[in-house]
């Protein structure tokens, strides 16, 4: 891929952030910025993935306008979004597609191939953008690997019909995606190495329990729940009264898979 002037600028300046040893969120949040030269949006987030259930455990970096559009995503739209199958985060982790755009036109979904789209024809992948309010625009969706191991995954939308993500775009993020999964990798591994000494506080290590009604209301939290769903929440920069992202994903990914244990509600312990 031949690289224009401001694309060949943002890798430069990517591969430079690697020397600088910056925590998860930091980097994150320097990664996105960077990125968002070469590929103009209207917000942004980027969240850490767990790899044995390519669930969402963690926000990474979001941009300051996001957290409305993220809280209404998270609730009413993550693994929801069938017969849209093909936006969901964990499907393409495991369709092995990195990089891909949703667009209005389904014409216009760069880099899917062929098969993953046969299910649903213009009419209705028209429709079903417009039901699950997604960004006019156009969301660029892309995940992140290391050492074979998907790390983290990030959506990148516009609001501006007229402007979607173009070809090039994928191809550009494509291209870089392998270095920043290497990055995000190597300072997940370095926070993690620095919190491998036990705190002192027993308190920390309290297991808590919560009880979620099958609409995803809290009804129930036990102190030591509180106390880390507080941190969680600070983490992924939400206020309180909000469930943090990974219970959010949790649930969301328990209620997909079994949505008959879903009728009076569950109980999720951590």
């Amino acid at each position: 891929m031949r690289l224009t002037k401001i694309q060949a600028e943002t890798r430069a300046k990517i591969e430079q952030l690697a020397i600088l040893a910056l925590p998860p969120e930091g980097l994150a949040d320097a990664l996105v910025a960077t990125l968002s030269c070469a590929l103009p949006n209207d917000g942004y987030r980027l969240f850490g993935i767990d790899e044995t259930t390519l669930l969402i455990n963690r926000l990474l970096a979001a941009s300051k306008t996001d957290e409305w559009a993220r809280r209404e995503w998270l609730s009413e739209v993550y693994l929801r979004a069938d017969p849209l199958g093909y936006i969901e985060l964990p499907n393409l982790m495991r369709m092995n597609l990195p990089v891909v755009a949703n667009q209005e036109r389904r014409d216009m979904c760069w880099e899917y191939p062929h098969e993953a789209l046969v299910p649903i024809d213009d009419r209705a992948h028209r429709a079903t953008f417009h039901d699950l309010r997604c960004p006019i625009g156009g969301t660029l969706l892309a995940s992140f690997s290391a050492d074979d191991r998907w790390i983290a995954s990030m959506q990148m939308y516009r609001r501006d019909a007229s402007s979607p993500f173009r070809r090039s775009d994928v191809d550009f993020l494509r291209l870089i995606a392998p270095h920043i999964g290497q990055m995000i990798s190597s300072s997940l591994a370095v926070e993690r190495a620095s919190t491998q000494t036990p705190p002192s506080d027993a308190s920390h290590d309290a297991s808590g329990v919560v009880v979620i009604d099958s609409d995803g209301r809290l009804r129930f939290a036990t102190p030591a729940a509180e106390t880390w769903m507080a941190r969680f929440r600070d983490r992924d920069r939400f206020g309180p009264g909000t469930l943090p992202n990974a219970v959010v994903a949790a649930f969301a990914g328990m209620k997909a898979a079994k949505p008959t244990l879903f009728e009076r509600g569950w109980t999720l312990g951590y």
